[in-house]
């Protein structure tokens, strides 16, 4: 059947069919059948065409889109100044309906203007980030500035303590030198009484033999005189 189409009906098959005289012996069920096989092929060849003038759309649309960019229309030129440009070129022609140019031109204004708006916003991001960078990394610097300060503190604590824990033994030695230099006095006294006893003793002697000496004398004067 060279009219059957998607839009065929079951109806509009089988009236067809019954007139034509060899389809006396068919019944009804083969007369379901035929007409779903030849509805599939239908609704096959119908995809098909649209898929097919679908890629032909998009290469058309692509091709006026490209125009525009080449011409440098850019978000802020207006479709009458613009359709000046392209009206004589094969892309601009193979757009039919002026609707469809005019769609087709604000939809690349829009992504023009939302490239530039994404654009900015990134460069804007990239210099908030910068800073935010340059902060944390001079609080960081501070931070580290300040640990160092206190790392240095706590470490001339600590010395002023180890050196006032060393100096006490240097006191209990120097006290105990005090006192080994009191014992040395002592005997220093005890060896200079022991020296007077000595030269006291010393002159008794020499006075005693001075005193038997004049006896001697005496009795030596004595026995001449007799």
């Amino acid at each position: 059947m060279a009219l059957f189409s998607v839009n065929t009906t079951f109806e509009e098959f089988a009236t067809v069919v019954c007139e034509d005289r060899r389809s006396a012996t068919l019944d009804a069920g083969n007369v379901k059948l035929t007409y779903n096989a030849l509805l599939e092929k239908a609704e096959a060849r119908e995809k098909e065409r649209l898929k097919e003038e679908a890629r032909r759309q998009r290469k058309m649309e692509s091709g006026f889109k490209s125009l525009l960019k080449s011409h440098n229309v850019d978000y802020q030129t207006p479709w009458e100044v613009a359709r000046l440009k392209l009206e004589n070129e094969p892309a601009f022609e193979c757009i039919t309906l002026e609707s469809e140019r005019v769609r087709l031109f604000k939809e690349y204004q829009h992504d023009l203007e939302e490239a530039c708006s994404h654009h900015h916003s990134r460069s804007k991001k990239s210099k908030k980030n910068k800073k935010q960078k340059k902060r944390s990394k001079s609080r960081s610097l501070s931070l580290s500035d300040e640990e160092r300060r206190g790392h240095g503190s706590a470490v001339v604590g600590k010395h002023r303590r180890t050196g006032g824990r060393g100096h006490s033994p240097k006191s209990r030695d120097g006290s105990n030198n005090n006192s080994g230099g009191g014992s040395s006095d002592s005997e220093g006294l005890g060896g200079s009484q022991h020296g007077s006893r000595k030269g006291s003793s010393s002159t008794g002697m020499s006075r005693r033999r001075k005193g038997k000496r004049k006896k001697a004398s005496r009795s030596s004067r004595s026995v001449s005189v007799d």
